[in-house]
């Protein structure tokens, strides 16, 4: 077995449960609303996903800046 394939296999053994895109929400003058992302991911939290999928599948992720994704994903460590 390769080195990357054993890799590969540690990567899927960690990567288990429900791990739900979050959507980025946004304000009317198109900031990130950060208080709605935390009670977003608080709320996801409590219902009992094992993982957030931040920045993910919802297209939001090339629109944003570096500092914006990094406040999203800060936000979303601090509330998980």
């Amino acid at each position: 077995m390769t080195d990357k394939r054993t890799a590969e296999n540690r990567m899927a053994d960690k990567i288990r449960g429900i791990i739900p895109p979050v959507i980025t929400p946004m304000e009317e003058n198109e900031n990130i609303c950060l208080p709605e992302l935390r009670r977003q991911v608080e709320r996801l939290i409590q219902a009992g996903v094992h993982g957030i999928f931040a920045l993910g599948t919802n297209g939001e992720g090339y629109i944003l800046t570096e500092k914006e994704k990094e406040e999203v994903l800060q936000t979303v460590i601090e509330a998980a």
